[in-house]
């Protein structure tokens, strides 16, 4: 019995980080977080299993693995917001070929292999996994294409 309240209340601390995480803009704040959890997660697994309860430990392994690398919090935080919900005025006019070059940040008249590249760049450069927006992935996706039609 004593294990399940212990649950109840761990998934409930996990939940409210989460929220705390989705809150906050900043990064830094966010990356200690995710590793402070990761480094207690880690420490508990450890100490788990040279106690024997290695099935216990092998979860709070994962789970450390997970918080270090964004995955726990962004499963526990909800559904990402689409570039929809930042307003879709954005998506209905259409982009124009000047603003594409200043969001793939070029210039002149490239070429479609210069496009690609700065786009895949800055694609790597902001992406979700590092902390990167939905929204600016969306973006970045409407300057290529704009630029390729």
């Amino acid at each position: 019995m004593g294990f399940i309240i212990l649950g109840i209340i761990f998934v409930g601390l996990l939940f409210l980080i989460s929220l705390f995480l989705k809150a906050t803009k900043s990064r830094t704040t966010k990356k200690v977080i995710r590793f402070g959890v990761a480094a207690i997660f880690g420490g508990l697994a450890v100490f788990l299993v040279f106690r024997g309860i290695a099935s216990i430990g092998g979860i709070l392994a994962v789970l450390s693995f997970l918080s270090a690398q964004g995955g726990l919090w962004r499963f526990l935080g909800g559904p990402q917001a689409s570039p929809d919900q930042y307003g879709s005025k954005i998506f209905d006019i259409p982009m124009t070929h000047q603003e594409a070059l200043e969001v793939l940040e070029l210039f002149g008249t490239p070429t479609d292999s210069e496009i690609k590249h700065a786009y895949h760049k800055m694609l790597m450069k902001n992406h979700t996994d590092h902390d990167g927006s939905d929204f600016y992935a969306a973006k970045l996706t409407l300057a290529r294409d704009t630029l390729l039609d």
